[in-house]
């Protein structure tokens, strides 16, 4: 499986469902905080609700308090499953509800911009932007690694602060909210770098590990390669000796009827059996030198007209058992070294493991 790549300096928008176990892997790795960590983020926004309930409003700071609450419980209470890696659609509706319910977290924490906003109380408002600013640090370090998830709640928790506070006539509310929507395209920025840089680490990962995947098959399949070569050799030397004794044997008997002057008949006879055995060594040493030109693609197939009748009528000559019916003007179009080779493979298997009879081949 290939796996599509350009860094991030040559592509912005890094696609999460190409391939989806992309997306898959930032939804795991976008996994919720546990109870502990929300328990505590519980009790910072406790701490700050009592500051703002001492110094601007106890009933809006109790309302603030309570709304955000409910958005931790919703974030909680929601499942939120790893999809499989290899599902476009899972993955792609896992992003979604991951940005839901992110949205909903954020827009909760981020209503304290609407619930407690002091115009002219510089320490109020100055406390305001230090949580609002705090609360988008911990959504980008620990809530989510996705972009767009990011990109919601960053903009969900400080624009409505420093949005109101923008366009209040007090100058310093004015000042405040200037100053913190520089720091919201800022952390727009910071949270969009890291992300894509997230989404590319998770790319290579994957990268690699099917590139180790790869390697592995590629390995498996050499050492099936090579194994198979050890168990042809190991045949081809068993097939070969046959022939190489016969033709020691039928010299020795050659010898021994020239020393004992024998008669020509039967010393013809011998000399047709060492011819035998000779044919039957170079058609076993035409195929291994066949089948490695085969291997090192440096043989290809050059199909030809090819006569029949004598190429057949070669083979056969090779055991008396073997007779041939075959037109004289019989013609194949085929490579004729790959034909003769594939029906010479096929006469001596029948040889070997026919039974005692005459083999008779008929071709139409």
């Amino acid at each position: 499986m290939k796996f599509p790549f350009q860094t991030s300096t040559s592509r912005h928008a890094i696609d999460l469902l190409d391939p989806p176990a992309t997306g898959a892997a930032v939804v795991q790795a976008s996994a919720r905080p546990g109870l502990l960590s929300m328990l505590s983020m519980f009790t910072l926004n406790a701490g700050c609700a009592g500051w703002f309930a001492f110094n601007v409003s106890a009933i809006l700071a109790m309302a603030w308090l309570v709304v955000a609450t409910a958005g931790q419980i919703i974030f909680i209470a929601v499942p939120m499953q790893a999809p499989p890696d290899n599902d476009v659609q899972a993955v792609r509706q896992a992003l979604r509800r991951h940005v839901t319910l992110v949205a909903v977290l954020a827009a909760a924490l981020g209503s304290i911009g609407f619930f407690i906003f002091a115009p002219g109380n510089a320490p109020a408002l100055a406390l305001l932007g230090m949580t609002v600013y705090g609360m988008a640090v911990a959504f980008s370090m620990f809530v989510s690694q996705y972009k767009l998830a990011l990109q919601v709640a960053i903009s969900r928790l400080m624009a409505p602060a420093f949005l109101m506070a923008m366009f209040h006539p007090h100058r310093t509310s004015g000042f405040f909210g200037v100053i913190g929507l520089a720091f919201m395209v800022l952390m727009l920025r910071i949270v969009t770098v890291r992300a894509n840089q997230f989404a590319e680490l998770v790319r290579l990962r994957l990268i690699d590990a099917q590139r180790n995947i790869s390697a592995e098959e590629t390995l498996k399949r050499l050492e099936q390669t090579q194994s198979e070569r050890l168990r042809f050799f190991s045949a081809a030397n068993h097939d070969l000796r046959q022939p190489v004794m016969a033709i020691g044997l039928q010299a020795k008997v050659l010898r021994h009827q020239l020393d004992a002057d024998a008669l020509k008949p039967v010393m013809q006879q011998t000399v047709a059996a060492l011819f035998q055995a000779q044919q039957a060594l170079e058609a076993l040493t035409n195929q291994l030198l066949e089948i490695g030109r085969i291997e090192a693609a440096a043989d290809l197939l050059r199909p030809t007209a090819v006569a029949l009748h004598p190429l057949l009528q070669g083979l056969a000559r090779q055991s008396p058992r073997v007779s041939l019916r075959c037109p004289d003007d019989a013609l194949v179009w085929t490579d004729a070294v790959a034909l003769q080779r594939v029906i010479g493979n096929l006469l001596d298997n029948a040889l070997k493991f026919a039974p005692q009879g005459r083999l008779q081949r008929i071709w139409r």
